[in-house]
């Protein structure tokens, strides 16, 4: 099953598609909430994915109530927020931070 995967760290949007094998992965520079939508739509338009019936995976700097997240939502139908990695132990103190928070860091630990 291809999806979508969608990493904000600042001004810098990451998007993933995945299939069998990586199928496209590239970092846009955003300053508003707009650009988010429009470079996400732009994506899964050029990439045959569907925002009505395909799943977007978000990590980052995000939360339910953040306006990228609220304008993803009218555009794009299964909207969800990512894990944290598998296969790793996290300390009980980090269930204060959402899962979706801190992923590239996390999977610093599968790069040794």
């Amino acid at each position: 099953t291809r999806q979508l995967y969608l990493h904000l760290a600042g001004p810098e949007l990451t998007l993933v598609v995945l299939g069998a094998k990586l199928e496209f992965c590239n970092v846009f520079a955003i300053s508003t909430p707009e650009d988010a939508v429009y470079y996400t739509i732009l994506v899964m338009q050029e990439l045959g994915l569907n925002p009505d019936q395909d799943t977007v995976a978000v990590w980052g700097d995000l939360t339910s109530e953040s306006a990228i997240f609220t304008l993803l939502r009218t555009y794009v139908r299964h909207l969800r927020f990512g894990s944290r990695p598998f296969g790793l132990q996290y300390s009980y103190r980090l269930n204060a931070l959402a899962e979706c928070r801190h992923f590239e860091l996390f999977s610093l630990a599968f790069c040794a």
